[in-house]
């Protein structure tokens, strides 16, 4: 779904680590470069999984809604960065204990290399349509505070007025977002109401989309308004790269823009960014999953002879 940007940078991660490991471990043979491997992988998802994980976990305390995968991302990272300390500090006296340890988590790792591909792709994101004059705009929705729009929220919502204001007064305004199950009302009738009552944007210039659950579901249902392209969607910075793509997917023209949000925020959004966007084949995924179930196994059982 992310298209082949991110399949190179995954590749280049792959590739990056084995040959870093084969460089280190190949004078002690396979089991040497297997063992690189695990101490590479694991050190590098410490400044990128890890990092997410305790920032979300501060970032948490402001959230509107703490979902079950907020929780996930935060104990993941935590947790990862925890396993690699620890085999830090047995390394020096028990070098095959802390070895064995890192073989034990390889689905961590797998995720913590896919995170630093996912960063690299959104870091690489280009604008699809330099200096394009848009016929509508696009706020995409986000959570509500009661009835009204949540910090995030309004912030896409104040910089799309921003854009209107200084634009063509011909340009439609389209607020996207359905009703989530503990919302009062719709995200776009919130939106709406914030743009007409704090934004000065004339209600007749706005245009609701109040059925759409994703941010496909909120692209596709727009366009279902026939709302005049080119577009300029307005969301939040770490969700630019995933819009571009859907953008392009669906063949709509038109580009992304972005809003701010706390940089305590981003990491963990970062990462429920690669777990909304990647959707690997089946076979990919067979092969991803056997391998990090049999090296996890040969760890637990390493670590287990290495304890008895």
């Amino acid at each position: 779904m992310l298209g082949r940007r991110f399949e190179v940078w995954g590749v280049a991660v792959a590739f990056a680590v084995a040959a870093l490991a084969t460089a280190i471990g190949v004078r002690d043979g396979w089991t040497g470069v297997v063992d690189a491997a695990a101490w590479i992988s694991a050190v590098a998802t410490v400044p990128t999984l890890g990092v997410a994980g305790f920032a979300h976990a501060i970032a948490m305390r402001r959230m509107q809604r703490v979902k079950v995968h907020d929780l996930a991302i935060a104990g993941v990272g935590i947790l990862a960065t925890a396993i690699v300390v620890v085999a830090i500090v047995l390394a020096p006296t028990r070098p095959d204990l802390a070895t064995g340890l890192l073989h034990c988590c390889w689905p961590a790792w797998i995720l913590g290399l896919a995170f630093a591909a996912y960063l690299l792709h959104a870091a690489t994101s280009r604008p699809l349509a330099p200096g394009m004059t848009p016929r509508t705009i696009v706020v995409l929705g986000g959570a509500l505070k009661g009835r009204h729009v949540g910090p995030l929220l309004r912030r896409r919502v104040e910089r799309a007025a921003t854009l209107w204001h200084a634009g063509d007064a011909n340009v439609r305004m389209v607020v996207s977002g359905g009703q989530g199950r503990d919302e009062p009302r719709s995200e776009a009738e919130a939106m709406a109401e914030h743009l007409v009552e704090a934004c000065g944007v004339p209600e007749d210039a706005i245009d609701l989309e109040d059925r759409s659950t994703s941010t496909e579901e909120n692209l596709a249902l727009t366009r279902a308004l026939g709302a005049p392209e080119p577009w300029l969607v307005v969301t939040s910075e770490y969700h630019v790269p995933r819009t571009r793509v859907l953008l392009q997917r669906l063949g709509i023209a038109g580009d992304a823009i972005d809003s701010w949000s706390s940089p305590v925020y981003r990491p963990g959004a970062l990462v429920r960014e690669l777990a909304a966007t990647v959707r690997p084949a089946r076979g990919t995924l067979l092969v991803l999953g056997g391998l990090a179930v049999a090296t996890t196994i040969v760890g637990v059982a390493r670590t287990a002879g290495l304890v008895g």
